[in-house]
């Protein structure tokens, strides 16, 4: 119930605002990215994500993506997300779905969260909540299940500055969070992420991610549970005023 709730509120929300008259229409944006990872469970493994963003309006966009792990996970996301534009920065309201089947262990969740963020040349601040669902896959001799664990509320935060304005060409910059492109964690297990994006073009950015997520309650273990690094590329699909 919980899940549909939120999926509701950001579909009435998005409905409202794509009732106005857009200004000018962002352009879409095509992302993909190799990552390679290693932690104590899966030891050595790679990432192949593809993913997209979905201009509407001058308020309201869509982004979709996929993940293939070579560890036999995957996952998809999905979110609507409204602007509002300020004369400093911009405030937005973010609904977003995501699904992980980590087919290793047989196992799959499912995620809804709804965050409210404001980002600006420098920095950008979130929260918001969200809730999950996980499950034992079901299997020839065990097709029904009671195997379930639900996490009704918890915590969504992000953190993140930067060293140059957006529209450089060059920029480096630090994430703290405790959520990524397709992962959500809970609220004390943050993921730390140092950033970096070159632009040789106007249609192409390139960006390179190394990040870190740290073992134990608030940092209690010595060994890292999970690190890694991405690189990747935006091309973007310039579009004309409406």
């Amino acid at each position: 119930m919980k899940h549909l709730l939120l999926t509701l509120l950001g579909t009435a929300l998005a409905g409202i605002v794509c009732a106005q008259e857009p200004t000018e229409k962002a352009p879409i944006v095509l992302k993909t990215y190799a990552e390679y990872g290693y932690n104590n469970t899966w030891e050595h493994f790679g990432h192949i994500a593809v993913g997209g963003y979905f201009p509407i309006n001058t308020y309201f966009d869509l982004q979709a993506g996929i993940d293939l792990c070579t560890a036999n996970s995957y996952a998809i996301d999905g979110r609507a997300t409204v602007r509002f534009p300020l004369r400093v920065g911009q405030l937005a309201l973010e609904n977003r779905l995501l699904y992980r089947a980590i087919v290793c262990s047989r196992t799959h969740e499912a995620c809804a969260a709804l965050s409210l963020g404001y980002r600006m040349d420098y920095f950008a601040i979130s929260i918001g909540a969200f809730s999950r669902f996980y499950s034992v896959m079901p299997t020839e001799h065990h097709i029904q299940t009671a195997d379930y664990i639900v996490e009704p509320f918890n915590l969504l935060w992000n953190i993140e500055g930067h060293v140059r304005r957006e529209s450089d060409f060059w920029n480096l910059g630090l994430r703290i969070s405790n959520f990524d492109d397709f992962q959500i964690e809970r609220f004390n297990e943050p993921i730390f992420t140092l950033i970096g994006r070159y632009n040789p073009t106007d249609k192409i950015r390139l960006f390179a991610e190394v990040y870190c997520k740290p073992s134990g309650m608030l940092h209690g273990a010595a060994n890292f549970y999970n690190a890694g690094a991405r690189i990747g590329l935006n091309y973007i699909f310039k579009t004309r005023k409406p």
